[in-house]
């Protein structure tokens, strides 16, 4: 075997740990720094540009990226598997096993630590559901659709019936379902027939006395959470649809009472 015969593996694996920090590097660990970095400017006083520019420049487009829940899974298991490679062909000195190790972290802390909120948050004592939570599969997805404002569904209340169901419609591109939630079971269902003729749509306020948006500035929920809010005939519930500006929404119900 000649010498370079046997200089390629090396080769290889060098390049292996090339691409795996590069991507990793960009698709998951760089989202890390750019934040810590964009909070390090607010603290010194920094004027908005440089961090806007960071946000638009680099987080928006990972997060439109990153909105698709299969990208997002795909690019996970990806990097991952590159990283792990790249330890054990790329030849990693001490400097690159540690960037490696926090590429790793990286792609195994982004579900959890982008999971994704609800645009409100029930005040203490408060009992709120939100019924169009999504699945671990695709949380992270809807969290990062938050801040690219990417929102996949859309809701519109339709009313309660005699029995305190509530009826809501979903749109998620071409497919519209129909569902019923019964808050006295904490269940509801995909409707296979149509809505009921004769619900009922009693139009209260906002119940700022009972969940407080997720962000700031809005005190007063004009924009975390879409009117109409309508009100259970028995007066137990109020629903309503809670939405991140132009990002991901939801159907939400809280309880009236605090004996709910």
């Amino acid at each position: 075997m000649t010498s370079e015969t046997a200089s390629m593996p090396r080769r290889s694996g060098r390049w292996l740990l090339v691409v795996a920090l590069v991507l990793g590097g960009l698709l998951f660990l760089g989202q890390y720094l750019a934040l810590a970095v964009m909070h390090g400017l607010r603290l010194v006083g920094s004027p908005l540009t440089p961090i806007v520019i960071l946000d638009f420049a680099y987080l928006y487009p990972l997060g439109l990226l990153f909105s698709n829940p299969i990208i997002f899974w795909m690019s996970s298991v990806l990097v991952l598997g590159l990283a792990v490679l790249a330890w054990v062909w790329g030849h990693p000195d001490r400097a690159a096993r540690v960037a490696l190790l926090l590429v790793m972290l990286a792609v195994v802390a982004t579900p959890m630590v982008r999971h994704y909120r609800p645009a409100v948050k029930a005040q203490p004592g408060v009992t709120m559901r939100v019924l169009t939570l999504p699945t671990f599969w695709e949380s992270p997805s809807k969290g990062f659709g938050v801040g690219a404002e990417v929102a996949r569904c859309a809701y519109a209340l339709r009313g309660w019936d005699d029995d305190g169901n509530l009826y809501y419609t979903e749109t998620c591109g071409q497919q519209v379902s129909e569902w019923q939630y019964s808050p006295a079971t904490d269940t509801r269902t995909r409707l296979s027939t149509s809505l009921p003729v004769d619900m009922r749509q009693r139009i209260v306020s906002r119940p700022v006395d009972h969940v407080m948006a997720s962000f700031r500035g809005d005190s007063q929920l004009r924009l975390a959470i879409r009117e109409p809010v309508l009100r259970s005939p028995d007066g137990a519930w109020d629903a309503f649809v809670a939405r991140h500006v132009y990002g991901p929404e939801d159907v939400v119900v809280v309880a009236m009472r605090q004996d709910l």
